[in-house]
């Protein structure tokens, strides 16, 4: 029996099947974990700004790159 994996093992297989944007569901299938859990994990990092939603209708979703949240805060301290 193998161990179970840690909260960042799962969080960082979400981030790499999500790099380039993919669908919910295959998110949470190709890093092999089941939907109930694999949501509650999505939605943490979509909180904590990882990962943000590309298109609500069709469900993708893609990994926020550094650059990215580090302009849009620098937008808004500018605007403020």
């Amino acid at each position: 029996m193998s161990a179970k994996r840690s909260d960042i093992e799962i969080s960082a297989a979400l981030l790499g099947v999500a790099m380039n944007g993919a669908k919910k569901s295959h998110i949470i299938y190709k890093a092999n974990l089941n939907f109930k859990i694999g949501k509650k994990y999505l939605d943490r990092l979509i909180n904590s700004g990882l990962l943000w939603v590309l298109k609500a209708k069709t469900g993708s979703f893609e990994r926020r790159k550094r650059e990215q949240t580090t302009s849009t805060t620098s937008k808004a301290s500018k605007s403020t």
